[in-house]
């Protein structure tokens, strides 16, 4: 069980989200999308996931899990280059180089490398055909986060070079890049630096990337090594807002008030720089905790070996209430919030309204089988 739990935190590091509008809706509503390498792509609405070479999607409002194809009789056979190079089925992804899928709105998205570039493919989720919207010079990381906010998704290059022998090899640069849905546009937003070890997206809103940034270990230590910036998405300009230390975590921010963890627990510092621990344990360098940002406040999840539960604590930005709740570790880790819904994995993924999450209330609203 032990191991079980350290594969899935391990995991829950990448997994990201931001908002957008619901498409075709009168009104303001968040849209959150979301990646990771196993479970799939996680939407307000449902589960975008690929099963040899077939996406299917599990909706949340009727518990469904279904291929995402409407033609009739239909097999459902995946893409072949040999066999089956020109797929009938809507739902085949049509190429065998290394891609990622993900759900924004009501479309599919699809970025297809070769590492030499990616190539980004986009179609209505009812539609037959992908049309290319972009292709962009570098791939993207092998571990990587992916968040879309404001009709951009926002992610984690990697640069390839090909040598004199035509073989691509890794310049050994990673960097923050983003991709515009709206008109294929696209970019870096961090410069290239051979000396950067890791890059992390933590979070993003409205205004504002967050980042993590480590360097090389055998670089000389500079000054902002192991330091979380934010990074203002209109000027591009990134400042550090919190240096990382061996029992020091960040949580997040919200407006200029920020949240970090030490030993004695969840502290907040605000903008004139008063500091306040505003809940007390469970203590990171004792307990694996997990940070799962949401729209209305984030929820820190912490294992304890020696109970084999699982204590969550909850906090609301606007009420500034913290919930607190502990569950057993055989009822499942929480591996996102999703807007208002809480995903919880064991041998399936199940979605839970946050609200009935933090009242006891195991109303499930979607489930989803891992295999």
């Amino acid at each position: 069980m032990l191991k079980k739990f350290g594969i899935f935190l391990f995991i829950l590091l990448f997994l990201t989200g931001c908002g957008k509008n619901t498409a075709g809706s009168d009104e303001e509503t968040e849209r959150f999308t979301f990646r990771s390498i196993v479970f799939g792509c996680y939407s307000e609405s449902g589960i975008l996931y690929e099963k040899d070479g077939i996406l299917c999607f599990v909706d949340y409002a009727t518990g469904e899990d279904v291929v995402l194809c409407t033609k009739p009789n239909c097999v459902h056979a995946p893409y072949s280059a040999v066999n089956n190079p020109d797929p009938y089925c809507d739902a085949a992804l049509p190429w065998e180089d290394r891609n990622v899928t993900m759900i924004y709105g009501d479309r599919l998205y699809a970025f297809v490398t070769n590492f030499d570039s990616t190539t980004v493919y986009e179609k209505g989720v009812s539609e037959s055909e992908w049309k290319k919207l972009t292709e962009m010079p570098y791939s993207y990381y092998e571990v990587v986060s992916w968040f879309a906010c404001n009709d951009r998704i926002y992610y984690v290059a990697d640069q390839f070079a090909r040598q004199e022998d035509g073989i691509l090899a890794l310049d050994d640069a990673i960097f923050l890049a983003y991709v515009d849905l709206t008109d294929g546009t696209y970019g870096s937003l961090t410069d290239m630096d051979e000396e950067t070890g890791t890059i992390r997206i933590v979070s993003v809103d409205q205004q504002n990337l967050y980042y993590e940034m480590h360097y090389k270990l055998d670089i000389a230590v500079p000054e902002d090594q192991g330091q979380v910036y934010r990074m203002d998405l209109e000027t591009l300009k990134s400042e550090p807002v919190f240096r990382m230390e061996e029992n020091r975590r960040f949580v997040g921010m919200h407006g200029d008030d920020l949240y970090y963890m030490e030993s004695d627990g969840l502290h907040r510092t605000d903008a004139g720089g008063e500091d306040v621990c505003i809940y007390q344990g469970p203590d990171p360098n004792v307990n694996s905790v997990a940070i799962l940002p949401a729209a209305s406040g984030f929820l820190l999840e912490a294992y304890m070996a020696d109970t084999d539960q699982f204590r969550i604590v909850y906090l609301d930005y606007e009420s500034d209430r913290i919930t607190e709740i502990e569950r057993p570790n055989a009822e499942g880790l929480v591996v996102e919030i999703v807007g208002e819904n809480v995903l919880v994995s064991g041998d399936a993924v199940e979605v839970i309204r946050l609200s009935d999450f933090l009242a006891g209330k195991e109303k499930i609203l979607a489930r989803h089988e891992l295999n």
